[in-house]
Formats: C-alpha cells, structure tokens, sequence
C-alpha cells in the first residue's frame, strides 16, 4: 500500500515529536552527565526535524510554496548536524560545534543553485544519506555499556537510511538522464525513505535512552565499588573480585600494606594534608603493581593487593619495589620535610586457599613487620589447605629474617 507524500511528512513529523516525547518523559537523572546533553541535543534535533516536515505539510496553505522548501530542508540538515553533536556527547567528546550551521548554510546552497526541483530533493538525499553513514559510526563509537545488540541495531537503521537517500540521491540525478522515468521505481525510493527514516527515528531515539540508562547503572556501580577518595577498589569490590581473580592450583599472594605514623601526620597537619598523602601513595602503588593485580584501600591508612599467579619470591620483590617507591617520594612542605614509609605483610600461597585465609595470614605478616621496625616487607608463605581444613602456619616472626633474605 503506497502512501500519499504529504501523509508520509506528517508521520514522520508526529513520529519526532513523540520521539522527543519519549526522552522528556525518561528519567534524565538516571544518565551520565555527558549523555544528558547528548540527549538533550538529541531532543532538540527532534523538534527542529518535526518542525521541518509540519512545514512541508502546511506549504501552499500556511506557507508559500517558495519559501516552504528551502526552510523544510534546512531544518532537516540542521538536524542532522544536531544529531551528530549529539551522538558525540553520548561519547563523551566535545563535538565539532561548527558542523549544524555549516550543514545550514549548505542546504541554502544547494536551494539557490539548483536548476530544478529534482535537482534540489536530490542533493539533499545525497547530504542526509552521506549524513545518516556519518551518524551510523559515531553510533558505533558510543559505550555500549553491555548493549552490543542494541547498539548495532541502531547503526544497522542509520545505514540502511543512509543507503536508501544515496540510492534515491542517484535516480534523481542520474537515473533520468540516462533512461526514462520508472514511475514504480521512484515511487518505492520515495517511500523506502520515508519509512526507513521514521524507523531509524524510533530506534536510534530508544536505544540512545537505553544506553544512557545502562551507563548510570555503571556508573553507580563503578561508584559503589570505588573508595571516594583514592579512586581505588573498596573493600567489598576487592573481596567479590578476589575470588574471581584466584585460580586453584596456581600461585597466589595477599599484600597488606599500611602507612607508617599515619596517625601523626594527620594529628600533626590535619587531615586535608593526610588525604592528600593518601592519595599520592594510592598512585605511587597503583603505578607498581602490575594490570592484572588488584588494589584497594580496606580503611584507613590500611591498602590490600593481591598478586594472582605470583609466587612468595616474585611477591616479595614486588612488596620491595612498592616499599622502595613510597620511600622515596618526595616529601611536600605541608609535612614539614617527613617522608612517609609502609610496611607490608605477605602472605604467599596457592590460589585454592580461601581469599580470607590469605589476608589474614597477610595481616599477621603486617603486624609483624610493624613490631620489628615499621618500613619494611615480612613474608609468610601459606600451606595448601589438607582435607578442607585450615593449613597450620608459622609465626611470621619466625620466617621475617628468612624472608629478608630471598634475592
């Protein structure tokens, strides 16, 4: 069944409209900051596009016929510039803020200096379909936030959008210059636009809000499982992703590590100067260990690592490096010239144990090493575990000189 064109620019008036209906109705607050703009963009892209085709709609009645065309596809092209600074806000970029008015001036161009009718409807199908590829990979740029299928969906109608304005771009331009007119031929063109357009309109506009939405569930996520001031992992994401981390039958070593005197420095030059240090060794340890271990601040001045696949050697020359790098950092004028050190409890064993067993062994290593002198690494390797029960282990004091030892 073939639609008359007025009735079709109606649609996909209403179909915007109703598009930017769905966005305001959402709740804004559950996106990210950077995608509420794009989807703020996105809306306003919406209402200029609606706003071009009510004007198609009305021409001849409302609106000259002159003048209706040219306003009709100029909004449309400052829409899609709106669409593509939008999409690049979704990404978390800036934009190119030139773009929607540049696509304006454009489309008054090719207004003026087309000879005919078919002329004009063609080069701007040749602008929105080249436009519409465009947006199609700025669509596959975005997060996809655990949406892959969605995403591709979108970009799939932006495509078949963009290749149906070409093709129709192409039998306006070309097709008549070369044979007669299929009235058929133009006549699916026509429609195929139009409907591809009102389909891509829905579901670019949907799957933009399901996006955003997956992304402040990240978000909130990631914030849940983070230390607000270290940007570390807390104590409850390290513990769920210890035990994903720990692999049976291989190595694996717990790093205690806790800040020397911490209490002094913050007595002595208040608490802002103490989470600045905290913050400085945070990154100091962070730049040390390697990307598939796992750090976090378990409170207080008190940091936890685990080492997977790592045996007591490699452990302990690592707790060193990460000792040696707090050591010598460069002590600020807010501490008065002090430099901050670390202690470090090490407990090395294999990834059958149970992450608790490993940290507490690590934290007994830690007290140990406090007890003999602070700024220091102390070893105690754990036993594999025999019938299910927890493995008998030595003093840490017992094995600390041995442990000083190891190359």
């Amino acid at each position: 069944m073939m639609f008359d064109v007025k009735t079709l620019m109606f649609f996909m008036a209403l179909s915007a409209l109703l598009m930017a209906g769905v966005i305001t109705l959402a709740d804004q607050n559950r996106a990210p900051q950077r995608a509420l703009r794009g989807l703020q963009l996105w809306t306003l892209s919406l209402l200029v596009q609606a706003a071009g085709w009510f004007v198609l709609v009305a021409s001849n009645s409302l609106i000259p016929g002159g003048f209706a065309g040219p306003l009709a596809l100029g909004c449309v092209s400052l829409c899609w510039g709106l669409r593509l600074q939008a999409l690049d806000r979704c990404a978390g970029r800036d934009g190119m803020h030139w773009r929607a008015p540049v696509l304006v001036g454009v489309s008054v161009g090719i207004s003026l200096l087309s000879p005919a009718s078919e002329w004009l409807v063609g080069l701007h199908s040749l602008l929105y379909g080249l436009l519409a590829c465009a947006c199609a990979r700025q669509v596959r740029r975005l997060p996809d936030h655990g949406h892959v299928t969605a995403q591709s969906i979108m970009a799939l109608a932006l495509l078949l959008l963009g290749g149906v304005l070409i093709a129709r771009s192409a039998e306006l331009l070309l097709a008549r210059a070369l044979w007669r007119q299929v009235e058929i031929w133009r006549t699916v063109l026509e429609q195929a636009s139009f409907l591809s357009g009102y389909a891509s309109t829905i579901i670019v506009t949907i799957g933009l809000v399901l996006l955003a939405r997956a992304g402040h569930e990240e978000h909130l996520q990631r914030l849940a499982g983070t230390d607000a001031l270290t940007g570390l992992l807390n104590r409850r994401s390290f513990l769920s992703r210890a035990g994903q981390a720990l692999r049976p039958q291989t190595p694996a070593a717990v790093l205690m590590l806790d800040l020397d005197h911490f209490k002094i420095i913050n007595d002595s030059f208040g608490h802002p100067v103490g989470d600045a240090v905290l913050r400085t060794v945070s990154a100091t340890l962070a730049s040390g260990l390697r990307r598939e271990d796992l750090l976090a601040r378990f409170g207080g001045e008190e940091f936890a690592a685990l080492l997977p696949q790592t045996g007591a050697r490699t452990a302990l020359t690592i707790g060193e490096r990460l000792r040696t790098a707090v050591a010598a950092q460069h002590a600020g004028a807010e501490l008065g010239g002090r430099r901050c050190t670390i202690s470090i409890g090490i407990a090395a064993g294999s990834g059958d144990l149970p992450i608790d067993v490993l940290i507490t062994e690590a934290d007994r290593a830690l007290y140990t090493a406090k007890r003999e002198g602070r700024n220091r690494c102390v070893l105690v390797e754990v036993p594999a575990l025999v019938d299910g029960e927890p493995p008998q282990v030595p003093e840490p004091g017992k094995i600390s000189s041995q442990a000083a030892r190891l190359p």
